[in-house]
């Protein structure tokens, strides 16, 4: 639960803001106004109020998260749908399967941060208490004892003169890997001051001195695809998918002053491919002769010297048959006033032009020219239906995936969209070798 807490000025502790939504009349210090200006332009837009002495507007980009600003508050930017849809949708974009029904069962106040957080902590306990994963490495010592095999080369080297003593090397069962490592340090990554519930810490801390015998071992998110999965760790594989969230989307710099700068910001437009993606892979996996390419390089020209990369590309058979670009677009003229006391007010609906944006348009009809298919769709996260078709033949669709109104309504809609996705493929190819259509 968010609970504005109030500061020795008498200001929220936390002030509440949603994507993409203005808000208005936010009273932030010259210091917080100023940090925001250096460092979060990317982010959200922010301008001086003409209503209020030092109050501002702020204006959320495409992202959802925590920051906490350099007087100790916290600002809170919540998605343009429920808390619980965005769940769901990072159970499909980061791999977490197995924490689903636990994502998904949590209220639209839930904080978002802290919900990871708590995910993670018992994820991680569950670990250790049914032994961490052990591998086999390699260790090389100078011992009075043969252990595994003699190195020659080390042993000329370092026992020339030495009798007794034997340069070997031997394989050794030990929790000290990557795997381990990984937990360890996202464990004291998230030591953070911005939980609501400071047990949370102490969890993290006990979790981290069960680790004692890990190496602490920087790592980044990029480390975590490295790891190759076998039946004696594929129980860590959910837990080090919530790791890659936090590597990916964490920020803890140094700033001046006693509080440190702290950062989890989503980048809405990516949860959104990912989700995109990961759904229709799932939902097409019953279909052999079907597969989806995410995010795929190619030329455009001859020359090799311009690429592209549409978000999805649909083969039969490792022919292109459909082309898919997620447009996660902003909401258009949506304004709400600052309440100190409770913060925003009802959500408020997604508002998408009937018409795609010309640039848009020309995009997804120069992949279906390089790629070779008759059919390019544009995917925006709330219903919408257009059509366009060409002079020579191609035709552009505009197709929604709606995230307001609970999981339940988001499986309709990604059920409705495989469908279509389906029939465009029967329309080009009558039949879908080896499986039978809706």
């Amino acid at each position: 639960m968010i609970r504005l807490r109030k500061n020795k000025r008498g200001q929220s502790s936390f002030i509440q803001l949603t994507e993409y939504v203005t808000q208005t009349d936010v009273f932030l210090t010259r210091e917080e106004a100023l940090f925001l200006k250096e460092n979060y332009t990317d982010y959200l837009s922010i301008s001086p109020s003409f209503q209020k002495e030092g109050c501002y507007d702020l204006t959320p980009r495409h992202y959802a998260g925590h920051l906490v600003l350099p007087t100790g508050r916290t600002l809170v930017i919540v998605p343009k749908f429920s808390l619980p849809n965005l769940f769901y949708l990072l159970t499909y974009a980061y791999d977490l399967v197995d924490f689903r029904s636990d994502l998904v069962g949590y209220e639209e106040s839930s904080d978002l941060l802290e919900v990871l957080v708590k995910i993670f902590v018992e994820s991680t306990g569950d670990l250790i208490r049914k032994g961490l994963y052990k591998a086999y490495l390699a260790q090389e010592e100078n011992q009075k004892f043969i252990r595994g095999k003699i190195l020659f080369p080390a042993q000329l080297k370092e026992n020339q003169w030495r009798r007794d003593r034997i340069y070997c090397q031997y394989a050794e069962a030990t929790p000290d890997v990557l795997e381990n490592q990984i937990l360890k340090f996202t464990t004291a990554l998230l030591f953070l001051p911005v939980y609501h519930h400071t047990d949370l810490v102490e969890k993290l801390k006990a979790n981290y001195r069960y680790l004692n015998g890990i190496s602490w071992v920087p790592v980044r998110a990029e480390d975590v695809s490295r790891i190759a999965y076998n039946r004696l760790n594929q129980h860590y594989k959910s837990a080090l998918s919530l790791c890659e969230l936090f590597l990916q989307h964490i920020s803890i710099r140094n700033y001046t002053g006693d509080i440190p700068f702290f950062s989890f910001l989503l980048d809405m437009n990516r949860v959104f491919e990912r989700f995109i993606a990961e759904a229709l892979r799932e939902r097409l996996a019953n279909y052999p002769s079907l597969s989806l390419s995410y995010q795929e390089s190619r030329w455009l020209d001859r020359g090799a010297t311009r690429s592209f990369s549409p978000d999805l590309i649909l083969y039969e058979k490792d022919k292109p048959v459909l082309v898919l670009d997620m447009k996660y677009k902003r909401k258009n003229g949506l304004k709400q006033g600052f309440d100190n006391s409770m913060g925003l007010s009802q959500e408020p609906f997604l508002s998408v032009q009937k018409d795609p944006d010309s640039e848009d348009v020309y995009q997804i009809l120069v992949y279906c020219q390089s790629l070779g298919v008759k059919t390019g769709v544009l995917l925006y996260p709330e219903p919408i239906d257009w059509q366009l078709e060409t002079w020579y033949g191609l035709t552009v669709q505009t197709w929604g995936v709606g995230l307001q109104g609970g999981p339940p309504r988001v499986e309709e809609h990604l059920k409705n969209l495989t469908k279509r996705i389906l029939e465009i493929v029967c329309r080009n190819k009558k039949v879908i070798s080896g499986s039978q259509v809706f």
